[in-house]
Formats: structure tokens, C-alpha cells, sequence
């Protein structure tokens, strides 16, 4: 039986999952939180489903470790490759949420017609932007930008540098979510 007092538990491949830990904190400030950054994995994107699952997998086991009530994968990949093989093993366990649906959800509420999704080459690989769309019932089209060669070897002060060239095909200037 869950608590309300229980944290929720929030992990990433890294520390980008600490803005939406942030985001949680400040909708709902009377909350207790546990946050993993799987820094010692990180990029998930190069690394197998097989991997990618099982460093999810002993996260999890670590989250329940704590006590927590909820999940949230803060990260694409991992909610890609790894949420629904979580629920179905620890849905009697705990509610586990990743950040993709709801992203897709937000995007169809506001109607918009065509999205580019730029993430890692496990999360374009896994198709699931595409099959969720689908499983909404929704004809918005999707444009799968993959980050260029090293990327990931770019971070700044800013973020990530390297991904205007991803950019280069769109008529539009991206809205971001």
C-alpha cells in the first residue's frame, strides 16, 4: 500500500532528468523526491535495448529500494526502449511513467500537424514516437532527426552543440516541448 508521505522516484542516463525533477518539485512543492543520474552509462543512445533495460531494470530496483510510490523515467531513451517492459514487470510494484506519452499527448491536444523529433538513435530506432501517434488515432506527421556524429561529445555551457544541422531541412523553426 502506497503512502502519501512515500518520494517519487525520478532517473535519467545522466542529469538532464533534473529538469524535470524540477518541474515535479514545483507543481507539486510538497513532495519528496529521489532523483538517479545513471551518469556511470550515459549516453544511453549508442548502448543495446538489452543494456539500456537492464541498466533501467537495476535503477528501478534501487527506487524501490527507497520506498517510492511512483517512477518517472525522465529520459527518451529509456522510455523508449525500457518503460513498457518496466510496468509489465513491477506493475504490481509501483506506477512507472515515462516522458514520452504525455509529450505526445500535449502535442496532439495542441493540434499541431507535423513534429520533429530529435533524439538519440535508439530512441528514433525504437518507432515509438510514430506508435503512439498511431495508437491515438492521430494524422499528425513525424519527422525522426537523429543527432548528428558526435553530438554527444559537444556539451556546453548551452547544451548540446552541434544540433542546427538537424534543423536544416525543416521550412519551419522547431516548437519545442
Amino acid at each position: 500500500m502506497k503512502r502519501p508521505e512515500q518520494p517519487i522516484g525520478i532517473f535519467d542516463s545522466g542529469v538532464g532528468g533534473l529538469t524535470v525533477a524540477q518541474a515535479i518539485a514545483e507543481a507539486l512543492p510538497n513532495e519528496r523526491l529521489v532523483y538517479f543520474g545513471d551518469t556511470v552509462h550515459m549516453p544511453y543512445g549508442e548502448k543495446s535495448p538489452e543494456h539500456i533495460r537492464d541498466y533501467c531494470e537495476q535503477i528501478v530496483e534501487f527506487l524501490l529500494s527507497k520506498h517510492v510510490k511512483l517512477i518517472v523515467i525522465a529520459c527518451n531513451t529509456a522510455s523508449a526502449i525500457a518503460a513498457s517492459y518496466l510496468r509489465s514487470k513491477y506493475w504490481q510494484l509501483v506506477e512507472i511513467i515515462g516522458v514520452i506519452r504525455p509529450v505526445i499527448q500535449q502535442i496532439i491536444q495542441d493540434q499541431i500537424s507535423s513534429v520533429g523529433i530529435l533524439g538519440t538513435h535508439a530512441t528514433i530506432g525504437s518507432g515509438i514516437y510514430p506508435q503512439l501517434i498511431q495508437e491515438y488515432g492521430s494524422t499528425l506527421d513525424v519527422f525522426n532527426l537523429p543527432p548528428p556524429s558526435g553530438a554527444n561529445d559537444r556539451r556546453g555551457p548551452d547544451g548540446y552543440r552541434g544540433f542546427e544541422s538537424c534543423f536544416a531541412s525543416i521550412p519551419e523553426p522547431p516548437r519545442i516541448y
